[in-house]
């Protein structure tokens, strides 16, 4: 910890980029990141979401002939504290407690992509919007913003487009999804604001098996 490096990331910046061989290991501070992955026609889909305590790039000390599966992106500004991954590794071959974290951690990345895969080929896009408003509200309730004086409603200051890139789908769709559950009454649209209404409805469309 004594020669790891704080790393301010503004809102849009990217940290690690696809293909890239560099061994890392980052802590998230403050703010928000998204893991995503890019096709051949430019779109892209979100494959994880980091917060505050979340590890970034525990997989590159311990896999052989590594190269990042995936782009990392800061949704806010966010701040990271950037480990050397060369201590990191010594530290793990040296102290068991320091490799259970690991292990713990990198079951955790396993098990959360496990679940990520049948969420991404079968849910409905209106699902995958209703998951991704509900990752990126980050807790923030609205009634904390000066103009609107709603508690209970969470609050994703993001705009229609960079919603259709985390979910891997066109504008136009997005439009749609939104519009439907606007006049649901599950949510309330804004300039690059989104609020969500009725946080527990949301929920459940967001189960990508529920039963009809």
């Amino acid at each position: 910890m004594s020669t790891a490096i704080e790393v301010r990331l503004p809102a849009g910046s990217v940290s690690t980029r696809e293909g890239e061989r560099a061994r890392h290991v980052e802590l998230v501070i403050t703010g928000a990141l998204r893991l995503f992955v890019v096709a051949s026609d430019g779109r892209t889909m979100t494959v994880r979401y980091c917060r505050a305590g979340a590890i970034i790039g525990a997989v590159s000390l311990f896999a052989p002939e590594y190269a990042t599966p995936v782009t990392t992106q800061a949704l806010v500004d966010s701040r990271l504290l950037k480990m050397p991954a060369a201590a990191v590794t010594r530290a793990a071959s040296r102290d068991v407690r320091v490799a259970g974290a690991f292990l713990s951690e990198l079951g955790e990345r396993v098990m959360s992509f496990i679940y990520e895969i049948p969420g991404n080929a079968f849910a409905t896009v209106r699902q995958r919007v209703a998951r991704h408003l509900l990752d990126l509200s980050l807790g923030l309730e609205v009634g904390r913003l000066p103009d609107l004086q709603r508690p209970g409603e969470l609050a994703v200051s993001q705009s229609q487009q960079d919603l259709a890139d985390a979910v891997g789908t066109a504008r136009e769709v997005v439009v749609r999804v939104l519009r439907e559950l606007r006049e649901e009454g599950v949510i309330r649209t804004g300039r690059n604001r989104i609020v969500i209404a009725d946080p527990v409805r949301l929920a459940r469309e967001a189960e990508w098996n529920r039963s009809s």
